[in-house]
């Protein structure tokens, strides 16, 4: 079974984002602008989304527990890192940051998850939902789904009393991926000498 590289397919998005900051400007002002291209680009990473949920869970519960949807995987991840819907996330070029997780509750998912499966499911009724808003929050989204999955595949097996910090793993993620920063964790992207 071949590996695969979770880090360099994120990679891939936000190298489509950058291509398409020459036709949209990345900026609140145009938030609400649609299209074909932010359709394609929404649906793919909220399928990255669920796959990557989906693996974090089995770190996590040592592939003890199964889910098969969002809320199950948020039971989980909020049950294991109960800071994970409070994380902030700055986008390079925005003057507001992100908190992508923290609508998460017990009995309700982001909107940018909720949008993803109408524009998914019924597109002609809910085109105009993937829009830059929503695609940006589901890429941070994304984004420290990543982390999370990264450090915990990084150091596997460790009991969670026993985490030490994230910043490494901040780091060699920093590395590959420019516009999202963490905000609970900024010493971690200081450049190491």
């Amino acid at each position: 079974m071949s590996q695969v590289n979770f880090l360099a397919y994120y990679k891939t998005f936000e190298d489509d984002i950058d291509k398409l900051s020459r036709y949209i400007e990345i900026s609140e002002d145009n938030f609400k602008v649609y299209s074909i291209e932010l359709t394609r680009l929404y649906l793919s990473i909220c399928s990255e989304v669920d796959v990557i949920m989906k693996l974090l869970c089995g770190l996590l519960t040592d592939n003890q527990s199964k889910p098969k949807n969002m809320a199950g995987y948020l039971d989980i991840v909020v049950e294991h890192i109960p800071d994970f819907v409070g994380q902030e996330v700055r986008c390079s070029g925005l003057k507001e940051d992100f908190k992508p997780w923290a609508e998460v509750t017990k009995d309700q998912r982001p909107s940018w998850w909720v949008y993803h499966n109408k524009v998914k499911h019924d597109r002609s009724e809910n085109y105009a939902k993937a829009n830059l808003n929503n695609v940006l929050l589901a890429l941070a989204g994304l984004f420290t789904v990543i982390v999370h999955y990264e450090y915990r595949n990084k150091y596997p097996g460790i009991d969670k009393q026993h985490w030490g910090s994230i910043d490494d793993t901040l780091r060699s993620v920093h590395t590959a991926c420019k516009r999202f920063q963490i905000l609970n964790y900024p010493f971690a992207y200081i450049p190491m000498e």
